[in-house]
């Protein structure tokens, strides 16, 4: 606070309109600048402020930017990460697959399945339609396991790998290197075994052979490959 002006004792109107208008008169400049500083003041403030703003704005925009790429890197690598997982665990799948045939096939002709001549009451003879359109006859024990007739189709190449004009040798004999079955590995079929008609599919359980009435003491099954979505689907559910 500043004092422009005195004014003392009792004065007329006249007077006292003098001296408050000498007053604005005479500090009006000082006044002016006064306003003129302040104003300047103001609009310097607001000027940094407003930069202020636009400074932290621009950090936040650049801080998103870093995050989003930085998020956007470690999906890629999580991506990339779960690619080669799974990459890597179709190859180990692959791998205990080829390794389960060999041990499976080596195991079927240990059961004297390679060869096995018909018998009544104690064999079924059954007829299978191969996926490459082959037809052909196997004597299946009345007490094996569904499975294993399965399995004898999954195995079938390796079981019967020699051909004469286009017939299998059912009673050629191969001599495989000793197989392990592989650990902590369950065999899925990529295919099931039908009755055309009705059409019905056979089991891959447990049961056995004597117990399937399209299968028992003879029969003709025809070998379904199973749709890549209907596998799909199955393992969803499993989920």
């Amino acid at each position: 606070m500043t004092l422009l002006t005195r004014i003392e004792g009792t004065v007329t109107t006249t007077q006292l309109t003098t001296a408050l208008t000498s007053a604005v008169t005479r500090t009006r400049t000082a006044l002016t600048r006064r306003r003129a500083i302040k104003q300047e003041q103001a609009s310097a403030r607001e000027l940094r402020q407003m930069q202020e703003e636009a400074y932290t704005a621009s950090l936040a925009a650049d801080r998103a930017k870093q995050e989003s790429a930085r998020l956007a890197a470690e999906n890629s690598a999580c991506l990339a990460h779960e690619q080669e997982e799974k990459l890597l665990q179709r190859q180990q799948r692959a791998e205990n697959r080829d390794a389960w045939r060999a041990w499976k096939a080596t195991d079927l002709r240990k059961k004297g399945l390679v060869g096995l001549q018909g018998e009544i009451g104690r064999t079924a003879r059954v007829g299978v339609r191969l996926l490459g359109g082959e037809r052909i006859v196997q004597m299946f024990p009345s007490e094996m396991a569904l499975e294993e007739v399965y399995s004898f189709v999954e195995c079938y190449d390796l079981l019967f790998p020699q051909r004469d004009g286009g017939i299998a040798l059912l009673n050629s004999e191969t001599h495989e290197a000793e197989a392990v079955k592989p650990r902590e590995y369950e065999h899925e079929f990529e295919f099931r075994l039908v009755v055309p008609y009705p059409h019905k599919v056979i089991d891959s359980g447990m049961g056995m052979v004597k117990n399937e009435a399209a299968l028992w003491p003879s029969g003709s099954i025809v070998v379904e490959e199973v749709e890549e979505d209907e596998s799909e689907e199955d393992e969803s559910d499993e989920d």
